[in-house]
């Protein structure tokens, strides 16, 4: 059975790419030997970083040293390492030389993708670790073309997926949206505050639910413009209560703005939407162009445009049945989807590349 070396950081979330690493583990347990190597305490057979993969270079070498002593001491060959986050790829190129492991995939989800490889001072860190990398693997070809400015080998595109799906029983008429994030700006935060705005007038009772750890600035924002009544903060909740406020929603809305380093490299919340039977509204010119459906498991939106954005919007407010007939859609879609066949992709990718 192939052993494999899985470095990332938390494997204790099951929300973006956390979520990625939580279940390509899972799948690949399934027919090879995969050790869990993380910052935060997990589950599985866990070793611990103290901090982040490239920030201390003397605390990096001296877990790099542990690691391998311990590996070592179990007397077994890893065939191969995947760097399941970015920042971890100095510490997974050099555990790569010191157990004289053949292959390392690195998975790469967004931004991190990008800009450190980039931008200076940190590309004098990451550029010399990326000769190590035998397989770069991204989720969309939006990411792709990204990296693709600084790596010129074969990059492969791994869609990510989702394990749950079930169907939407739509239990009231509320005029409810839901935004599913961190609240900042590079997430469109702005743009769907002018949007609701713009639609209270019309819809005076129209809600917006933000889950996510709560921004001071954003709360301040709503109370300066008399939205407190149509913009509610849950803050960060249990991932049941999540899916309840998620599929109580006639959409979940999420319209990324992409900034000169920063974009949305694959938007998997628009992909979970759709599989609680949610409608999912994202941006133009990005990632969320692979993922959203236009017009049939949601709407794509111009980056920036609260207009447009209240327009997509609108639709779910006049439009009878709308929501429920593109949450079947979008049931469909994720079904198509899923996380078994992510997983194939990359036994392929270990095996065969």
């Amino acid at each position: 059975m192939p052993m494999i070396l899985f470095i990332t950081n938390d494997l204790k979330s099951e929300n973006g790419w956390s979520a990625v690493s939580v279940n390509l583990i899972r799948e690949l347990r399934k027919f090879n030997k995969v050790i869990a190597v993380t910052k935060k305490d997990g589950w599985g057979d866990c070793q611990y970083f103290v901090r982040d993969g490239h920030r201390n270079p003397l605390q990096m070498i001296s877990d790099a040293k542990i690691i391998t002593k311990k590996i070592k001491k179990i007397n077994e060959k890893v065939d191969c390492i995947i760097c399941g986050i970015e920042p971890f790829l100095p510490i997974s190129g050099i555990l790569k030389i010191w157990l004289n492991v053949k292959k390392l995939i690195l998975i790469g989800h967004g931004t991190y993708i990008y800009y450190p490889f980039i931008r200076f001072p940190k590309c004098l860190i990451f550029r010399p670790f990326s000769t190590v990398i035998d397989n770069l693997v991204v989720p969309s070809k939006f990411t792709k073309n990204k990296a693709a400015k600084w790596y010129k080998r074969e990059i492969s595109v791994v869609p990510w997926g989702v394990n749950e799906v079930r169907p939407k029983n739509l239990t009231s008429d509320r005029k409810r949206f839901v935004f599913i994030g961190e609240q900042k700006e590079r997430k469109g935060v702005r743009t769907l505050f002018n949007a609701i705005n713009l639609l209270r007038y019309e819809f005076k009772d129209v809600k917006l639910v933000m889950i996510g750890a709560i921004d001071l600035k954003c709360v301040e924002e709503t109370k300066l413009r008399g939205l407190e009544n149509n913009i509610i903060f849950k803050g960060v909740v249990s991932e049941h209560e999540k899916k309840r406020l998620l599929r109580d929603a006639f959409a979940h809305v999420l319209p990324s703005i992409n900034t000169k380093y920063d974009f949305e490299g694959f938007g998997l919340v628009h992909l979970e939407a759709n599989a609680n039977g949610v409608a999912s509204i994202g941006s133009r010119l990005s990632a969320n162009e692979e993922v959203i459906v236009d017009g049939k498991t949601g709407f794509l939106c111009n980056q920036g445009d609260a207009y447009d954005l209240a327009e997509k919007m609108k639709r779910f407010l006049v439009v009878k049945d709308l929501a429920q007939t593109m949450g079947l859609e979008g049931i469909r879609h994720a079904k198509r989807m899923n996380w078994k066949v992510v997983g194939r992709r990359f036994e392929d990718i270990i095996r065969n590349s």
